[in-house]
């Protein structure tokens, strides 16, 4: 309700109003409140390079924005009590892309055996070497 109260307060000072999906379009709708959709998606083409059946670790991704407090809850949890779980046997390799990486976890990362890539221009590639994305969220809301 807190939520309802400040879009209601809030989004009609706006002269344009951007959401991430069409659920949102529909709750800010019902304040009266016009919303475009900005969807935040990677388009793979057929052309993009997909790593199917090959030999070697298992590619792990997290992308997000490090700075955003649920990803950040998020990676910290991943990478200290997920990750040294995973049996011993399993080869993987971590890769973490995203802005605003602190120093405290830029350490956890190379202490954690994770690839911190920062700020990549183009994901689609970094997708397409994917095996498994992974959306390590305890809280927080959105797409």
């Amino acid at each position: 309700e807190a939520l309802a109260q400040a879009s209601r307060a809030t989004l009609p000072r706006f002269d344009r109003t951007y959401v991430a999906s069409t659920v949102e379009r529909s709750h800010i709708a019902a304040y009266g409140i016009q919303a475009q959709v900005i969807e935040n998606a990677v388009s793979l083409s057929a052309e993009t390079p997909r790593s199917n059946h090959r030999v070697g670790p298992a590619n792990l991704l997290f992308v997000g924005g490090l700075e955003h407090p649920p990803n950040s809850d998020g990676r910290e949890w991943l990478l200290r009590r997920v990750l040294p779980q995973l049996d011993e046997n399993l080869d993987w390799r971590l890769d973490i892309v995203g802005r605003g990486a602190s120093d405290s976890f830029q350490d956890l990362a190379r202490r954690s055996g994770a690839h911190l890539q920062g700020w990549v221009p183009d994901l689609a590639e970094t997708y397409g070497a994917a095996d498994l994305c992974l959306v390590p969220l305890r809280f927080g809301g959105g797409t």
